[in-house]
């Protein structure tokens, strides 16, 4: 789990100095700590080639300090590059021979490329000689172990264990969330983290993962609220906004989810992606104008991202920009092909223009791209009726059942019977539709109003309506 805090300006000073004299060829003498800095900072963007590049420089600068080299076999091991990993480590172990650390990140290079026995034996090692201060990191490397080995129990085990030893541990902490996705143990995660919150509540990292776990069983509203202590505690950690924006947005709390995407823009700054996310829910809160200004502000930084462009496409079609909606649809099919949902937003614009011929042929588009989701069938046959081509969205039902079931389409095909005057099959479609889902009756009252006063149609749906829990 990768999260950014907020850097100070001092720091981005120090990186923005450094990154002008790696271009201008120079390179000045920097203090041990400004090296770390720097390093970690490119750690937490998620830039590890340029961190690699700053652990290097350091080296040269300071060849005899044990750090840096194992400052880079860290880096090495999360790149995957675990050959020179180990050369690395080679050369810190001759600098600082009895250097605890060099030992454990050997043990994890082992365990990552598979060479699970000699790790082991490392590890049995270490477990003898360390104090239990030192254990700790101990644990943590076994749980590589384990993770390769695919020891899920095992690898939560000696996590738990480990969090017992130090319950504010934060890498500890995020391993054990990899654990607990890994082993589905979300129950096992929410009594854990329940009980670190009792010896602890400012562990922000603990109070993330408790909000995890409830949203992986589907308690979202208990994970917003976790979500929310986890950045309260931390003002700058960014997963917590984030996922408590997406937990909030499935429940369609919108206006929540908005909050949290203006806090990360507010506190991490006017990032494409986020702008993006928060200009989708004020869409969905109707909110066309500022969903406009931060969608614009985006395509300066991103000008080939489709969402941006659909969501654009969005914002002209509330505004009833039929032609200039076009467009946006256009232009994120050219970046993005396979979307179905471009293609449909695009059939709807052309039928608000009229142009019927483009509105079937992206309609087609639609369901080829979107072939087992029923709403792309639906909105086709929906609009073949409305067009008065009754047979052919017949056919279409036919083309769908080879790939998608829906009640909604059941019902779609009873309407199409009682319209072309076939009453029996009708009744004997819609008792079925009823039966598996009256709540999808609706969808024939769209289709035809005058479905309302039909008096068998009225009946069956209020015998049902009483018949069945709604």
């Amino acid at each position: 789990m990768e999260h950014r805090t907020k850097p100070t300006k001092r720091l981005i000073a120090l990186v923005s100095e450094f990154e002008r004299d790696l271009e201008q060829g120079n390179q000045r003498f920097l203090k041990e700590k400004s090296y770390l800095q720097i390093v970690e900072y490119y750690g937490s963007i998620g830039d590890l080639d340029k961190a690699l590049e700053v652990v290097d420089a350091a080296i040269e600068q300071h060849s005899y300090r044990s750090e840096f080299y194992i400052l880079k076999a860290k880096l090495l091991i999360r790149t995957g590059d675990l050959n020179n990993a180990h050369e690395v480590l080679d050369r810190a172990a001759v600098i600082a021979p009895f250097e605890h650390e060099v030992k454990i990140l050997r043990a994890k290079a082992f365990a990552m490329c598979g060479m699970s026995d000699e790790a082991s034996e490392i590890l049995s090692e270490l477990k003898s000689i360390s104090v239990e201060s030192d254990l700790v990191e101990v644990l943590l490397c076994e749980s590589y172990l384990y993770e390769y080995l695919r020891e899920d129990d095992l690898m939560f085990k000696v996590l738990k264990k480990a969090l017992k030893l130090n319950p504010n541990n934060e890498e500890v902490l995020e391993r054990i969330l990899v654990a607990v996705e890994l082993g589905r143990k979300y129950d096992k995660s929410i009594k854990l983290h329940k009980k670190l919150l009792d010896i602890n509540p400012y562990n922000y990292l603990a109070w993330y993962n408790l909000g995890h776990a409830y949203g992986s069983i589907g308690e979202y509203e208990e994970a917003i609220i976790c979500m929310e202590y986890s950045y309260i505690v931390n003002s700058n950690f960014e997963l917590g906004y984030l996922d408590c924006a997406d937990y909030a947005y499935q429940i369609q709390d919108y206006c929540k989810a908005l909050e949290c995407y203006q806090d990360v823009i507010r506190i991490f700054g006017e990032d494409s992606e986020f702008l993006i996310l928060a200009a989708e829910c004020q869409l969905k809160l109707g909110q066309t104008k500022n969903a406009k200004l931060n969608l614009y502000k985006a395509l300066k930084q991103d000008p080939y991202n489709e969402e941006l462009y659909f969501h654009l496409a969005n914002c002209y079609v509330n505004e009833e920009s039929w032609y200039t909606a076009i467009n946006a649809f256009h232009k994120a099919i050219s970046i993005e092909e396979e979307r179905e949902e471009f293609y449909l937003g695009l059939a709807r614009a052309y039928v608000e223009i009229e142009n019927i011929e483009k509105a079937i042929f992206f309609f087609e588009k639609s369901v080829l791209s979107g072939t087992e989701e029923t709403i792309y069938w639906k909105e086709y046959t929906l609009f073949l009726i409305k067009q008065g081509k009754l047979q052919a969205a017949m056919d279409l039902l036919d083309r769908a059942e080879e790939y998608t079931f829906s009640v909604e389409l059941m019902f779609c095909r009873a309407s199409i019977y009682l319209l072309t005057g076939k009453d029996k099959e009708a009744y004997e479609l819609l008792e079925e539709a009823l039966l598996e889902d009256y709540n999808s009756h609706k969808i024939i009252f769209e289709i035809q109003p005058e479905f309302q006063v039909d008096s068998i149609v009225s009946s069956m749906i209020s015998y049902y309506k009483g018949e069945i829990k709604i």
